[in-house]
């Protein structure tokens, strides 16, 4: 086939390089709005501020088109939710739109990895994962945290984090919808504090410490002390040192050969050593500090005390030197 030229190409890219630009109802497309990594409140606030510029500008611009994919015989709108909305506003009833791949999979995680460069709140983020926690692989088992974390590009640690902020109680949820506190503050509220109510006081404590702001991890930590205890670790070099033992004395021994009857001197001997541990390997040694500090830590999250690395560290030096069975 010769390659096209002029007027033949312009057709050609349009048809064929290009997507094909649609005119389409809105009434026609079924609004998911988890595909769009925006609460409902989010989109409805940037939707009414857009709506006078499409009614000043003569309506949807082509230029900017969102993008729908079909599945089951249905428009699924899968980006231009604030211009949907928007249009809809000002008493616009169709839009210009691309069509992509029904790759629910891809789609359904596309405003995470993309989303034109805007961060996704981490509740929203948990309402995907939530739904990839039941995929199957090629296996028909259950996807894992791992796998999320894997396909959208985070650590497991950040997965899991939103599905704790998505699983929140619904009081805690309202203050994170209202912008009221971060989420981060509210991950590190629910490692600390797991009852429900006692949580729920502590974040709006800090709400009333950040006075008009929002509030964050530093405004938590300004009122930590009066929900989360924290243990006191005995201090590695007491000001004063323990009395000394009384000395251990042998008794009088019998008079000497001569007949003398004057007392022999006493014999006051040595202290008996300190039996000496038996000896450890390196692995062994290790082992058993792993096993102090999985202990200590179950013990602090169990009793809502909080411990950090300096102290744990200290208290575990200590329970070697003391050689304290596991």
């Amino acid at each position: 086939m010769t390659n096209p030229t002029g007027d033949a190409l312009n057709a050609y890219n349009m048809t064929t390089i290009l997507p094909q630009i649609e005119s389409i109802l809105l009434s026609e497309f079924i609004i998911d709005t988890s595909l769009s990594g925006r609460t409902e409140k989010e989109i409805e606030d940037n939707a009414k501020a857009l709506a006078p510029v499409l009614t000043s500008s003569g309506g949807w611009d082509s230029s900017y088109p969102g993008t729908y994919f079909e599945r089951d015989g249905a428009k699924h709108l899968l980006t231009g939710f604030t211009r949907t909305a928007a249009a809809k506003s000002a008493g616009i009833t169709s839009g210009f739109f691309v069509r992509t791949d029904d790759d629910y999979q891809a789609n359904k995680v596309a405003c995470i990895t993309s989303n034109c460069g805007k961060p996704i709140s981490m509740q929203e983020q948990g309402r995907i994962y939530e739904d990839m926690l039941a995929w199957l692989d090629e296996n028909d088992c259950p996807w894992s945290t791992d796998r999320i974390a894997k396909h959208v590009g985070y650590s497991r640690q950040h997965v899991e984090n939103c599905l704790g902020i998505f699983h929140e109680t619904p009081e805690i949820a309202e203050l994170l919808a209202a912008g009221l506190i971060s989420a981060h503050a509210v991950t590190k509220a629910r490692q600390q504090v797991k009852d429900d109510a006692k949580r729920l006081k502590y974040l709006k404590t800090a709400i009333e410490e950040a006075a008009g702001a929002k509030a964050t991890e530093k405004h938590l930590d300004a009122v930590k002390s009066r929900f989360v205890k924290v243990k006191a670790v005995p201090e590695t070099n007491p000001t004063s040192a323990p009395e000394p033992e009384p000395t251990r004395t042998e008794p009088e021994r019998e008079s000497n050969s001569g007949g003398s009857s004057e007392p022999q001197p006493l014999d006051f001997g040595q202290p008996e050593p300190a039996p000496t541990p038996a000896p450890q390997s390196s692995a062994n040694r290790k082992a058993i500090r792993v096993q102090y500090r999985t202990t200590i830590e179950e013990w602090s999250n169990a009793n809502g005390i909080e411990c950090n690395d300096g102290q744990i560290a200290d208290l575990l030096d200590r329970l070697m030197d003391l050689g304290v069975p596991f």
